[in-house]
């Protein structure tokens, strides 16, 4: 096989043999090389200059003198001329040298060598970016250089590099994200993962879809209050207070039972914990069985005692709507807790250590709670409960609109508030069957055995305020005067209030209790006057004590003879 002529340049040399200038028998004058198909007009260029120049044919470059050489061969192997000895070959037999590529010149890359390069380039420039604007820009080559997944990466590194910025809006705009707002009409709690985000399209269905089973509830809900108007009424309560931002402290659960919204603390999250915010009640059976019973018993006790209350007093209470009026009571599951919703809600509030239940005037709620410390029994202190429950609807049902005079005070002297609280609340913490409504019910104004017991030990033990302190002495007074009384006791301060505030609460009940029941009800008339006369704003210790048949203070004789029947009704009680 011929060898290919090497790439080189020689110079040219002028030949002397006519043979040289013959053309080849029906040549065309040039020898029959030019007439082979690798030597066409199309495949032939010619280098310009003088025949020392380089002519490239089909990948072989020829010097001048080779040009010739190779046509003086051809003319002779075709036996073209005179002096040729032989016949000539046809033409069918003349071969060609094979057409190789030079060493030096350059392969082209296939298409995986090329993208390869291309990602090494990618990889190359990513490593060094460190701006969101950087990456956006590598973003916009990798579209250009056909990477559609190095693209989306670059971008997404955008938006977390300026998530609240220009660059990180354009990055999430050409991923095609959507910034999720919240709906104007609704408060969806559920929305919460959403809301202010760049979403793709397959969140933003599921916020979508989020919102309109909202939507969907909200009309049922809008049907079923619009039967309703408490039920409308409550709920707006419940969400007040449930956005209110110290809820955040507390895992609260909500039921309703008329005309009380109960909140019960849970230890710890719950289930249907973000439905809460839209007053909507989780069903009891969702709550266990602890939560259950405390919502159940607190639920049913206080609206049994509103019931009774009703009942006994209707002709003297005002503002009673019974399809408006909500009441509001929390039950905190330890005592650290109720004591700081407490400050919370009152700063001026000073918790004692030994209440198990407190009544907030300015919010007009009633909170307790269920035990002392973590991991102590839950107890439901009913009667504690429902006792400051008294001091809530007796402030409601004052003259005038309570809601909108927040410095209306609670009406009573101290006596009547304690005293009236303690004897209108349950005796009993178990319900027993009204036997006229088949309903459950409790002992309203019945008999208090502890108190009874109390103020019989507290007076023997001289810890008793006389008649006319009891009537005439504000709280201050009251717990100071007994205090005082315990002057010379071992006891510490602490225990000495406790004892002084728990003795003139058995002092208050008695005297209550004595007033309605005594004799057949020979002082009731007097405690229905005075109670008119505080719900209507115009009590005074002088009203009372003329309703007694005391005309002026000094009238000792007329205070001892009561005292005195109260001493007789005492011993009666104890037997």
């Amino acid at each position: 096989m011929a060898r290919p002529i090497r790439r080189h340049a020689t110079t040219p040399t002028t030949s002397s043999s006519p043979r040289s200038s013959s053309p080849a028998p029906g040549g065309s004058g040039r020898g029959d090389v030019a007439a082979h198909p690798r030597a066409s007009s199309s495949g032939r260029r010619k280098a310009s200059g003088a025949g020392g120049g380089l002519t490239r044919l089909d990948g072989y470059f020829l010097g001048g003198s080779a040009i010739a050489g190779v046509a003086i061969l051809a003319i002779a192997f075709l036996g073209g001329g005179s002096g040729e000895t032989g016949p000539s070959p046809p033409s069918s037999t003349v071969t060609t040298p094979p057409i190789t590529r030079p060493e030096n010149t350059p392969r082209e890359k296939t298409a995986a060598e090329k993208k390869r390069d291309v990602q090494v380039e990618y990889l190359r420039n990513s490593a060094t970016i460190q701006s969101a604007a950087g990456h956006l820009q590598l973003a916009d080559w990798c579209e250009k250089a056909g990477l559609p997944e190095e693209r989306i990466r670059e971008l997404e590194r955008a938006a977390l590099k300026d998530p609240d910025g220009r660059d990180g809006r354009v990055a999430h705009e050409k991923l095609g994200h959507v910034r999720y707002e919240a709906p104007i009409d609704l408060r969806i709690p559920e929305l919460a993962p959403y809301l202010g985000r760049y979403l793709t399209k397959a969140e933003v269905a599921e916020a979508d879809a989020i919102v309109a089973a909202a939507r969907e509830k909200a009309k049922e809900i809008a049907a079923e209050e619009a039967k309703d108007p408490w039920l409308k009424n409550a709920r707006g309560f419940a969400r007040t207070n449930l956005l209110d931002p110290a809820m955040k402290n507390f895992h609260l659960t909500v039921s309703y039972h008329r005309p009380y919204v109960v909140f019960v603390e849970s230890d710890s999250p719950i289930a249907g914990d973000g439905a809460l915010a839209t007053g909507e009640a989780i069903p009891l059976s969702e709550l266990g069985p602890e939560l259950q019973r405390i919502h159940e018993e607190h639920g049913q006790a206080l609206a049994a005692n509103l019931r009774n209350y009703v009942d006994r007093y209707a002709h003297v209470i005002h503002n009673y709507e019974p399809e408006k009026n909500v009441f509001l009571f929390f039950s905190f599951q330890t005592r650290k807790s109720f004591e700081a919703y407490q400050k919370y809600r009152d700063p001026r509030a000073n918790p004692e250590s030994f209440l198990r239940a407190y009544y907030i005037p300015k919010t007009r709620e009633v909170i307790s709670f269920l035990r002392e410390q973590d991991g102590a029994p839950m107890t439901t202190p009913v009667h504690v409960v429902c006792h400051e429950a008294i001091h809530q609807l007796t402030h409601h049902f004052e003259k005038g609109t309570p809601r909108e005079k927040e410095d209306n005070p609670v009406p009573g002297s101290y006596w009547f508030q304690e005293g009236f609280a303690e004897y209108l609340s349950p005796s009993s913490d178990k319900p027993v069957k009204d036997p006229v409504t088949g309903e459950p019910t409790y002992d309203f104004c019945g008999l208090l055995r502890g108190r009874l017991f109390e103020y019989s030990a507290n007076k023997k033990n001289g810890v008793v305020l006389t008649l006319q302190s009891l009537i005439r002495n504000d709280q201050g007074q009251a717990i100071s005067e007994l205090f005082e009384t315990l002057k010379n006791s071992p006891l510490s301060d602490e225990k000495k209030r406790e004892i002084a505030s728990v003795g003139f609460y058995g002092h208050a009940w008695f005297f209550v209790h004595f007033l309605n029941h005594y004799s057949g009800g020979k002082y009731k008339e007097a405690f229905d006057i005075h109670l008119s006369n505080e719900l209507n704003g115009e009590a005074s210790a002088v009203k009372f004590i003329r309703a007694l048949g005391i005309q002026k203070w000094d009238e000792k004789e007329k205070f001892d003879r009561i005292q005195e029947e109260m001493d007789e009704y005492l011993t009666q009680l104890l037997k």
